[in-house]
């Protein structure tokens, strides 16, 4: 029956099953640039930026530690004045960096995460709030206790946190990667096997 085809329709329908073929491959290339470049823009505008938010975060709460050590060891009230004005400082950088990761974190487990750490927040500064007032009056000895005693521990709760949720942006910067490299093999082996076909 084919063979009762004329030569020109024949021609014409091969030349259009390849034609075909070739809008197939541009369909599933494209649709796997977009896949890819959704995966990099994720990673590059959206969970790598929040692990460098996380890590200014961080940093505030280190120099709030720091301060307040420098102080309780130095015992100099002009010194611990400098000192307190920086602890003041940065915890009011601690508030706004984490109001900033409230408004950009939306997942479920960053969110859980997210409510600990205000927990923990709140707990840590409470400690430190008395603290800071026993370097004002000078009170060393009382104070140095004090940042052992209720500090240090609230601290290290609040890092813990911390650390858990630039763990979790890891893995999702992670998961987007993998997820990448998934969608450009698979569309290079299907784009590869259509072209052989069309030849």
């Amino acid at each position: 029956m084919f063979q009762r085809i004329k030569i020109g329709v024949r021609l014409w329908g091969g030349f259009g099953l390849v034609l075909l073929m070739m809008i197939w491959l541009t369909g599933i290339g494209v649709n796997g640039f977009n896949k890819v470049n959704d995966a990099v823009t994720k990673i590059t505008k959206d969970y790598y930026p929040k692990v460098g938010q996380v890590q200014e975060f961080m940093n505030q709460i280190d120099l709030v530690v720091r301060h307040t050590y420098n102080a309780l060891l130095l015992k100099d009230p002009e010194k611990a004045r400098t000192a307190v004005d920086a602890m003041v400082e940065a915890r009011r950088a601690i508030e706004e960096k984490l109001d900033g990761l409230d408004r950009t974190i939306h997942s479920e487990r960053g969110r859980e995460i997210l409510r600990t750490i205000h927990d923990n927040q709140k707990v840590f500064l409470s400690a430190h709030e008395r603290v800071m007032e026993m370097i004002r009056g000078g009170r060393w000895d009382e104070g140095t206790q004090w940042l052992f005693r209720e500090v240090i521990p609230s601290y290290t709760a609040y890092d813990k946190n911390v650390d858990a949720i630039i763990a979790y942006q890891d893995n999702l910067v992670d998961q987007a990667g993998i997820q990448a490299d998934e969608v450009q093999q698979r569309g290079v082996t299907l784009m590869l096997s259509l072209a052989g076909i069309s030849l």
